[in-house]
């Protein structure tokens, strides 16, 4: 059948049961929306406005959309739980830092429903609930040290994953992490499947642009992947198969420049922590000594799946070391595999959940302060165009 997206042909059909939805090369990037012109608010930047010191921007990354379109947002610097009313004002602090009844030490927020956030802590190695901004449960989290939350099954339970690997100088090969769906009423952990989650690298040098392995939670299902094969596996929360998306893009190989590119982010990261300019080229130096190029292993294809509360995917794009110059796009799949188009975000952007028609995010400011802010998706009419080249 012809491709809705322009991108030639996709192939849609069920195998035992399972959704297989296969293009016959890179679906076209043409967006079915984009950001509005300005956002809609900024948090952090007015007086009385929060002033957050550290929103993670990585998975799970810490804030998400209420229903009504207010946002649940973690700090982990101050190590709070913020909530932001549908305008962008504080509406209240709904946790604070502690190891009390309703405190939290290491927070990562869930949206159940528009009055139930739960919350895992993993310091405190708990889950608590807030039912209308107030505490209602806590529950016990003591198998889930090493698990990292990725989003809600639909029916009470939460799905998660593995959170880090076991170190290993000799081992090389891809590591397995695992899906769990944890239960949080009986503090019952099943173990749901696997995935190939860290390739490490034989010898003494690394390859600088290593593929790892990707998951995500959307419409309460498990996504997995790997960022170097362009396919995506949704499984339901007991682990079964239920949707696979291949797409066959160009392959895009490492370069000197790129490598240049890598090394250069690493020197800008140690200027911004303050590294003496003495003892700065010699970091700069042992760091690139350390990695190798592999021409023949391709660039990843992205670097990051991220779901948003419609069950969207966002593919965050794969730059060499990160150096986008403040802007980052993002492929967007639609739950049922269907290819939405490339998606630029404005300057200094970082996706954090969409919903409706907002899309969230953090930004930072030349003073590496951080901003809470919320910008419109508007639809727009899909005029098809080549793919971007990734060279």
């Amino acid at each position: 059948m012809d491709d809705p997206t322009g991108g030639g042909q996709v192939q849609i059909r069920d195998s035992a049961g399972v959704r297989i939805v296969e293009y016959a090369g890179t679906p076209d990037s043409a967006p079915h929306f984009r950001f509005s012109a300005a956002p809609i608010y900024r948090h952090g930047s007015r007086p009385g406005d929060y002033e957050f010191q550290y929103i993670s921007s990585f998975t799970p990354r810490g804030g998400r959309f209420l229903p009504d379109g207010s946002a649940v947002i973690s700090d982990g610097g101050t190590r709070e739980v913020v909530l932001l009313g549908r305008d962008g004002a504080l509406a209240r602090i709904l946790a604070r830092r502690g190891e009390g009844p309703g405190e939290v030490s290491s927070a990562m927020p869930l949206v159940l429903s528009q009055d139930s956030i739960v919350i895992h802590d993993i310091r405190n190695r708990r889950f608590t609930l807030f039912v209308d901004g107030t505490l209602a449960r806590t529950f016990g989290a003591h198998h889930t040290h090493n698990l990292r939350l990725l989003g809600s099954d639909g029916a009470g339970g939460v799905l998660m994953a593995t959170n880090s690997y076991p170190a290993s100088t000799s081992a090389s090969g891809w590591t397995t992490g695992y899906l769990v769906r944890y239960d949080v009423v009986e503090a019952a952990v099943d173990t749901a499947g696997s995935y190939e989650g860290l390739h490490r690298s034989a010898g003494q040098f690394s390859n600088p642009f290593q593929a790892e392995g990707s998951m995500a939670a959307a419409a309460g299902r498990f996504v997995t992947g790997r960022t170097d094969i362009p396919e995506l596996n949704w499984r339901l929360p007991d682990g079964s198969p239920d949707q696979v998306l291949r797409w066959k893009p160009e392959r895009v190989h490492p370069t000197r420049e790129h490598l240049d590119r890598f090394v250069e982010y690493y020197r800008r990261g140690l200027m911004r922590q303050g590294v003496p300019e003495d003892m700065l080229t010699e970091a700069v130096l042992r760091f690139q000594a350390s990695y190798r190029l592999v021409p023949d292993e391709p660039l990843p294809l992205y670097r990051a799946v991220l779901a948003d509360s419609e069950g969207r995917l966002w593919l965050e794009e794969y730059e060499p070391g990160n150096l986008h110059e403040g802007i980052v796009r993002h492929t967007v799949i639609a739950a049922d595999g269907t290819w939405l188009g490339t998606v630029t975000a404005p300057e200094r952007f970082i996706f954090l959940d969409a919903a409706d028609d907002r899309v969230l995010g953090m930004a930072v400011d030349d003073l590496g302060v951080q901003h809470v802010v919320v910008y419109g998706l508007d639809a727009v009419r899909i005029v098809h165009t080549p793919p971007r080249s990734r060279k």
